[in-house]
């Protein structure tokens, strides 16, 4: 009577090893559900790979989290010896989020070749809502970026905005038609606000201050952007002061516009030196 050899269920640790040993003659494919189990098994033999992002991982992990995760075709690849090759950060986040996830394991590669992979551009969001038509992609994904720290943060600061993932700000830029306005305005006045601030926080700035008073939003922004028949301390023309003397630091040009505010909301003077580029934030009305 021949003896049964035991198959480890399928996508389970002891299969991981199976897997592995079984494809030391040639490459194979597994669609595979990656569970928290699984995924620890697999970190166990991840040494030589480079440093585990902690940023990263609570990226990829809030987008399992929010079901924003997506089976797209990009592998995990383990080595002959069953080492991680590539995954190291969707296995640490599938950890972290204690959700599976559906994957593509290739096994079989040679160990060295771990050196060669993710060495091509890395796709953007820009690219990315560029590639589903979205207009003018670059700034839109920057002002949902922007708009989602600023929510994050109780409207006090832009601090959160690198813990945004990419997936939040797509879908943001989908179900939010006024990031689309907001990035069409950036587009029209950044061609003469260039000297003073970029188009990432005339946007953003047009988008908080629109939904507070859009045609005021307008006149604002288009004498803060312009500079047309400005009198001295008028908050328009103080906010283009300040702003000459702030640098490239984003956060600190959005502060002086949002102060500006909201002196030119109370139809008050003001002089460049009582609009502080300081954080947190005014509260805007």
């Amino acid at each position: 009577m021949a003896t049964q050899l035991f198959q480890p269920p399928y996508g389970s640790p002891a299969w991981f090893h199976t897997a592995a040993t079984s494809a030391r003659d040639g490459i194979a494919f597994h669609q595979v559900r990656l569970t928290p189990e699984l995924a620890n098994e697999m970190l166990k033999n991840n040494e030589g790979n480079r440093h585990v992002s902690p940023l990263l991982v609570a990226k990829y992990s809030a987008d399992i989290v929010a079901g924003r995760w997506a089976l797209n075709g990009e592998p995990i690849i383990v080595s002959k010896d069953g080492k991680l090759n590539d995954g190291q950060h969707r296995a640490s986040a599938v950890i972290d989020a204690n959700t599976p996830i559906d994957v593509v394991m290739v096994f079989g590669v040679e160990r060295e070749t771990r050196t060669t992979v993710d060495l091509g551009k890395v796709r953007t969001l820009s690219d990315i809502l560029s590639m589903e038509g979205v207009a003018n992609a670059a700034l839109s994904a920057a002002i949902a970026n922007m708009v989602l720290a600023y929510e994050r943060s109780s409207g006090q600061n832009l601090h959160h905005s690198k813990y945004i993932t990419s997936g939040e700000s797509k879908a943001r830029v989908h179900a939010d038609p006024a990031i689309a306005a907001a990035a069409t305005y950036a587009t029209t006045k950044t061609r003469y606000a260039k000297k003073y601030v970029g188009g990432s926080a005339i946007g953003f700035c047009f988008y908080i201050l629109s939904r507070i008073d859009l045609n005021a939003a307008h006149e604002y922004l288009d004498k803060v952007c312009m500079g047309e028949n400005l009198k001295r301390n008028d908050p328009a023309h103080s906010v283009r002061e300040r702003l000459l003397n702030e640098g490239k630091q984003r956060d600190k040009k959005v502060s002086v516009i949002l102060r500006g505010w909201t002196f030119y909301r109370r139809n008050r003077s003001v002089a460049p030196t009582n609009l502080p580029a300081s954080l947190p934030f005014p509260a805007v009305f």
